[in-house]
């Protein structure tokens, strides 16, 4: 099965241009194929470093041991 894209114009800012291109470049994509790829990624929260992590865990852990 074919996929069917339709085409449209995007005014955006040279330095938005600039980032997708740039990373468009390093995933060995085309910019709409970079784009396409963000917009159909899974949009999740970046993951915590460990002490963040760390911290949170104690937090919430103090939260918990409340009388």
């Amino acid at each position: 099965m074919s996929r069917t894209y339709r085409q449209f114009k995007l005014r955006w800012p040279e330095h938005l241009h600039q980032r997708i291109e740039a990373e468009a470049k390093a995933n060995k994509r085309s910019m709409s194929a970079e784009i396409l790829h963000r917009l159909e990624a899974p949009t999740a929260p970046p993951p915590l470093d460990k002490p963040t992590a760390e911290r949170l865990i104690e937090a919430l852990q103090a939260y918990v041991a409340k009388p």
